[in-house]
């Protein structure tokens, strides 16, 4: 009993070995599949446009947040980077 108890052991060990994925040392796994990715850095606009709205207030990234003042009428941002995904958010 101690013998097959054992065995159980050391192949739940190598499937567990076995299925970790190799990763050079200093580098940094692939992201999982659906993982995020942010949109804003907190320092810069980067692909964030401000829209053209008549009587927009200012818009610019201010301590790590996304700051849109106010304007006369309306004030907002238009993502102008790589398409963004349609399904599964």
């Amino acid at each position: 009993m101690a013998i097959t108890f054992l065995r159980v052991v050391l192949l739940g060990l190598a499937l567990v070995i076995g299925s970790a994925p190799a990763v050079a040392p200093g580098q940094s796994p692939a992201p999982a599949a659906g993982a995020t990715e942010a949109l804003f850095d907190g320092k810069t606009l980067g692909s964030w446009r401000p829209a053209k709205f008549s009587g927009q207030g200012a818009v610019k990234a201010e301590n790590g947040t996304l700051v849109l003042e106010s304007g006369n009428d309306l004030t907002g941002v238009t993502w102008a980077g790589a398409a963004l995904p349609t399904t599964n958010y």
